[in-house]
């Protein structure tokens, strides 16, 4: 304590600066930079002692494609169309008189829409066709009493002709007697003439004989002219005759058309009147519809009307198959009859007429058409009738097209398609060596980057060949665009007129980064029946037993 209180007191006036150590500060740096040093060194002596990495070259990307086969088909072309099935027969019964209806069938009981009514039916060639069916009663009293009325003016008329028939048999009689009375007081007359030149008789008894002979001569006259006159009466009767036997005719129509019958075999299809209803001539009674034979009128384009009348023109039956919509399978069969004459002004269209049969030859027929060449033709399989309004799609066989190769649309790209091919590595790396060695002998220095160009595409040959399985033979599969002219189109495919050769496959996916040489990979192939069943209508159809 004592030495610590003898010591000075500091101040600020009497503080001295404090001496900097330099050398140990340089003494610190010297070590640290030797220490730098040997950590550089050792890392040196250890980056040398580390493989430099392999260089990979990288492989060409394969593409996985689908593909679709070239190969010549005869195709049958199908025309398409909608239309509206109507009956062929179709017939609306009118009243034909005036009356009341006051009965309908007995066997029908009343009419109604649906019923099935028979039709005339011949018995043989020598008789006449029996009536058909009876469907209902117009009064006939009216008509009746025209009938008896006229039955009896006829009788009246044949009683008239034959009484003038028996008139010209007396008028001829008496004609007879007159000429001869005349004949002989006429030979009387030149006697008393004679006597009176001679002056033997009076003038009187003359005046009197020539009075006497005026009268057979008016006698004479009268018997005549009623002969000439009885062929005018007698036409005149005839022709009154005629005339009430077309009055007897027309009565005698018009009570047989007081009873209505069918005019044919059908159902009905609408009843316009009851029983009471008081109808006129010509208005409706009932609508008949014959449905063993329906018609479909169905409009193509002109084009389409053009294959058809060519196949018509050469007496070609024309099938046509009936669905009930675009998609479904066809359930009926028929046949293009005939074509209108001209076409329609607002749509451009034509109308064909598929004719199509109902009757149980026909479905029978259909059945073993439909089910019987697929091997399931049973007495379960039913074809159903085309009924009239059914609004169907026809599928009408046009044109064959005999070895023709067709191709998807898709697969065309400005009218180009890439096409599957074989590329020999080993070949194309003897290639680029042989380009190479004459590069070599070449002292242009512009060269080298085509060279060194040259080498790279033989490092990743090589590197692709070494990739490749042994059973490849150093082959790979490429993509090769190909040139191709289309002779026309069909919906989603093409036909080609050039360009592509039977059993070429087609690439028809990832054509949007697909280029000459790229290396594929087929991951399926696709067939053109695949193609078409893809198709909402197809427009064609492979000529082959498959419906």
């Amino acid at each position: 304590m004592t030495e610590l209180s003898s010591l000075p007191s500091p101040s600020k006036s009497s503080v001295s600066p404090v001496a900097i150590p330099w050398r140990r500060i340089v003494v610190s740096l010297l070590l640290g930079v030797g220490a730098l040093g040997i950590g550089g060194l050792g890392y040196v002596k250890l980056s040398a002692l580390k493989q430099p990495p392999s260089v990979r070259i990288p492989l060409p990307k394969v593409y996985v494609v689908e593909t679709y086969s070239v190969k010549p088909e005869s195709l049958r072309e199908q025309i398409t169309a909608f239309g509206t099935a109507r009956a062929d027969h179709e017939v609306v019964i009118s009243a034909q008189v005036t009356g009341e209806v006051i009965k309908f069938s007995p066997r029908l009981g009343s009419l109604e829409v649906g019923q099935f009514v028979q039709g005339p039916q011949n018995a043989s060639l020598q008789k006449k066709s029996q009536q058909g069916e009876f469907l209902l009663q117009i009064d006939p009293k009216v008509y009746q009493q025209q009938v008896e009325q006229a039955e009896k003016q006829l009788a009246i008329d044949a009683a008239s002709i034959a009484r003038l028939n028996q008139e010209e048999l007396n008028n001829e009689r008496n004609l007879l007697k007159s000429k001869e009375d005349y004949k002989e007081y006429l030979a009387e007359y030149n006697r008393v003439k004679n006597l009176r030149a001679k002056n033997i008789i009076a003038e009187s008894q003359l005046t009197r004989a020539k009075l006497e002979l005026g009268k057979y001569q008016d006698s004479l006259n009268q018997r005549q002219n009623k002969k000439n006159l009885i062929p005018i009466r007698k036409l005149v009767l005839e022709k009154r005759l005629e005339s009430h036997q077309n009055d007897f005719k027309m009565a005698k129509f018009n009570l047989a058309h007081a009873t209505v019958t069918a005019p044919m075999s059908g159902s009905i299809r609408e009843v316009m009147v009851e029983r009471g209803t008081f109808v006129r001539v010509g208005e409706p009674l009932l609508k008949l519809t014959d449905t063993s034979r329906i018609e479909i009128p169905v409009p193509v384009t002109l084009s389409d009307y053009a294959k058809v009348e060519q196949l018509l023109q050469q007496q070609q039956k024309i099938l046509v198959r009936i669905a009930p919509h675009e998609t479904a399978p066809y359930f009926r069969t028929g046949y293009i009859t005939r074509i209108a004459p001209v076409a329609n002004t607002a749509t451009r269209t034509v109308n064909l007429f598929v004719d199509v049969k109902n009757d149980k030859e026909a479905l029978h027929q259909d059945r073993l058409f439909i089910y019987g060449s697929l091997g399931s033709a049973k007495q379960t399989d039913k074809i159903a009738p085309v009924l009239p309004g059914m609004f169907l799609h026809t599928r009408i066989e046009g044109p064959v097209l005999k070895n023709v190769i067709i191709i998807p649309r898709e697969a065309i790209l400005h009218q180009r398609v890439f096409v599957t091919g074989k590329l020999d590595l080993n070949a194309e790396i003897k290639k680029i060596e042989k380009k190479i060695s004459a590069l070599k002998t070449i002292s242009d220095k512009t060269k080298q980057r085509k060279l060194n160009e040259l080498k790279r595409q033989k490092r990743a040959l090589s590197a692709e060949l070494d990739e490749l399985p042994a059973k490849n033979n150093g082959k790979v599969t490429i993509a090769r665009k190909r040139k191709v002219q289309v002779q026309r189109t069909l919906q989603s495919f093409a036909i080609i007129h050039s360009g592509l050769k039977q059993g070429e496959q087609i690439i028809l996916t990832n054509l949007d980064i697909m280029h000459e040489g790229a290396r594929i990979r087929v991951g399926s192939k696709r067939t053109l029946n695949e193609e078409l069943q893809k198709q909402r209508i197809p427009l064609v159809r492979p000529l082959s037993p498959q419906k």
